[in-house]
């Protein structure tokens, strides 16, 4: 869901009380989200959650990231990093499930 309207048309106080419905194990609730901060959400803890972002501002970097979960219904990605028994590079896969 998204709330437009005007300035000061009380579009976060109708999100705020959407979001007080919801109990709070159901709710992931963000000020903002950089661009690859979705990806590395832990496993399936997104599914059958309400995502809320304060601001479009806010998810604008993490935009492409929400359009893909919200189509495909998950998110992968492999990051490089060492490893620290070997300290050699490796690639780690990550996923994150929305259903």
């Amino acid at each position: 869901m998204v709330i437009q309207s005007s300035s000061a048309a009380g579009k976060s106080t109708l999100a705020d009380a959407v979001c007080a419905l919801v109990p709070e194990e159901d709710l992931a609730s963000f000020s903002a989200l950089p661009g690859q901060a979705l990806y590395y959400v832990s496993g399936q803890s997104l599914a059958h959650k309400v995502l809320a972002v304060a601001e479009e501002q806010g998810a604008s970097r993490a935009a492409y990231a929400l359009k893909l979960l919200l189509t495909e219904g998950r998110l992968t990605i492999g990051s490089t990093g060492k490893d620290p028994a070997t300290g050699r590079l490796r690639t780690t896969n990550y996923q994150v499930a929305e259903r």
